[in-house]
């Protein structure tokens, strides 16, 4: 199995209800980038691995909008080492721009 399909947000003051997921790494990692440009403070990432089933689990929220993606495939293991260590390096830089996420 690789991964499924699309994001969501949820109205202010409610929890956000579960979404389906987004298809391909590149839209997830793409729409991440984004929402920590749009929202940094806010912004977080979780993973969750589910042994059962063998997939990793990914989340990005700003607590407004969700994206999420799940996979079985070790290459988007190593995407999201690649990402974490992008986010990390916006999160301690100076001034980051959307020149720096493109």
């Amino acid at each position: 199995m690789s991964s499924s399909a699309a994001s969501g947000s949820s109205s202010k003051g409610q929890s956000a209800p579960a979404k389906p997921y987004l298809a391909t790494w590149d839209e997830f990692a793409a729409a991440t980038e984004r929402l920590y440009h749009d929202n940094p403070t806010k912004t977080r990432l979780t993973v969750k691995y589910q042994h059962a089933e063998g997939l990793i689990v990914l989340k990005a929220t700003d607590d407004k909008t969700i994206y999420k993606f799940r996979t079985d495939q070790l290459q988007d293991v190593k995407r999201l080492e690649k990402l974490t260590a992008l986010l990390m390096r916006h999160m301690t830089s100076r001034g980051t721009t959307a020149s720096h996420l493109a």
